[in-house]
């Protein structure tokens, strides 16, 4: 056989191996995505019912690091490899995995906006961020529970004030909390 027809079989088989590969490899991704978002629907943690959704997924060292939005737009993150198993599940106490937001959510977001004038969790602002999520885990952690939505948020420069409402206990919880996510002040309201 002359060396351009085995370059030439050499080249398809290669070809023919990528094909194949690419499916598999989706495949896996899948799974493991699959995985996760089971794992976090069936947690128990506030916000982690039916409505997470995988925003990310990136591979690394032989498993899938994933980022799940929860109903709050609060960030998880999972680590799972391509047979399903999760390794872990948390959620991302900084946010950081949540700041590449899904593509596909971001015409409906910005058309929920404006039809709600502007109502959307967005509207406290990136700078309030840290603050909010420190608030919110301050409340979980005292009060062992969920059911929180934020009402109001008032943007300083020393501390900003949070104010949740707790479904729950029929009252409204007032956090001052630094901009660094450092809680300063929590108490509790009975409407």
């Amino acid at each position: 056989m002359t060396p351009i027809p085995r370059l030439t079989l050499a080249l398809s088989a290669a070809l023919a191996g990528l094909a194949l590969a690419a499916p598999a490899a989706q495949a896996s991704e899948t799974a493991a995505q699959q995985a996760c978002l089971y794992t976090f629907q069936r947690s128990g943690e506030q916000n982690t019912g039916p409505g997470g959704r995988v925003i990310r997924s990136h591979r690394s060292g032989g498993a899938w690091d994933i980022v799940i939005l929860d109903q709050a737009e609060m960030p998880w993150e999972c680590r799972a490899r391509d047979d399903g198993y999760v390794e872990y599940l948390r959620r991302d106490p900084t946010g950081r995995a949540g700041q590449v937001r899904d593509d596909r959510d971001e015409g409906r977001r910005d058309r929920d906006d404006k039809d709600r004038g502007g109502a959307g969790d967005e509207r406290w602002g990136e700078e309030t961020r840290e603050a909010r999520q420190a608030c919110r885990e301050a409340v979980r952690a005292r009060s062992g529970r969920g059911g929180l939505s934020i009402r109001q948020v008032e943007f300083s420069q020393a501390n900003t004030l949070v104010l949740l409402d707790d479904e729950g206990e029929k009252g409204t919880w007032r956090c001052l909390a630094s901009n660094r996510g450092q809680v300063a002040e929590l108490t509790f309201r009975r409407d």
